[in-house]
C-alpha cells in the first residue's frame, strides 16, 4: 500500500462523509426547516464533492 494510494482513500472517504454528513443533516432537521440549516447541508455536500473530485484529479493524475 503507498502513501498515494493511502491518501487518495483518506480523500474519498472524506468526501463521503462530509456529503452523506449534508444528506443527514438536511433529513434530521426534519426537511431544514431553517435557512441556515439548508445553507450548512449544501456547503457541506459542496465540500464532500470537492473533495471526491481532489481524489479522482489526483488518481488520474498518477
Amino acid at each position: 500500500m503507498t502513501k498515494i494510494m493511502l491518501k487518495r482513500i483518506i480523500i474519498f472517504i472524506l468526501g463521503f462523509g462530509i456529503t452523506f454528513g449534508g444528506f443527514y443533516f438536511i433529513f434530521s432537521t426534519g426537511g431544514a426547516t431553517s435557512t441556515a440549516n439548508i445553507f450548512d447541508a449544501v456547503a457541506a455536500i459542496i465540500i464532500g464533492l470537492l473533495l471526491m473530485a481532489t481524489a479522482i484529479f489526483f488518481k488520474e493524475k498518477s
